[in-house]
This record gives structure tokens, C-alpha cells and sequence, in this order.
């Protein structure tokens, strides 16, 4: 069917109907990969700072603003 499609449309679009043409090998897998790090990275991020902030009030802001995206995102790149 996906043929019968791409022949009908102009070339320069053609491989973007292919690249979402079947069999979808490991979309799954990516969109949640994907979808469940960028959360972790969001929240772990936001949710560190908070902490360090309670914990360690006369820290520098740069310590409470660094830290926790580079400690999070380096657990779920591990974890991935």
C-alpha cells in the first residue's frame, strides 16, 4: 500500500513516507526511552535543586543549579 503512495508523491517527500513506513523496529522502545529520561531529567532536576536548596541554603546558586540535571541526567544515560 505504502508504495502505491510513494509513487504518487514528488520525490523530495518520498523518504519521509518510508521512514514512517512499516515495520516500526524499536519505535516503542525509543518513544519511551525517550519520553521516560527527558521526565526523569525534568523532575530529578527540579526536585534536586529544591533539596539542595533546604539542605544547604549558603551554597553558592550555581551548586544548586548545576548539580542535580548533571547528577540525574548521568543516572539515566547509565540506566538507558
Amino acid at each position: 500500500a505504502i508504495g502505491g503512495i510513494v509513487a504518487t508523491v514528488p520525490p523530495s517527500v518520498a523518504p519521509f513516507f518510508y521512514a514512517f513506513a512499516p515495520p516500526y523496529k524499536g519505535m516503542t522502545a525509543v518513544i519511551s526511552g525517550m519520553t521516560w529520561a527527558r521526565a526523569a531529567i525534568f523532575w530529578g532536576s527540579d526536585r534536586g535543586k529544591e533539596v539542595l536548596r533546604a539542605s544547604f541554603p549558603s551554597a553558592p546558586s550555581s551548586f544548586h543549579t548545576i548539580l542535580p540535571p548533571l547528577l540525574v541526567s548521568t543516572a539515566v544515560q547509565c540506566i538507558n
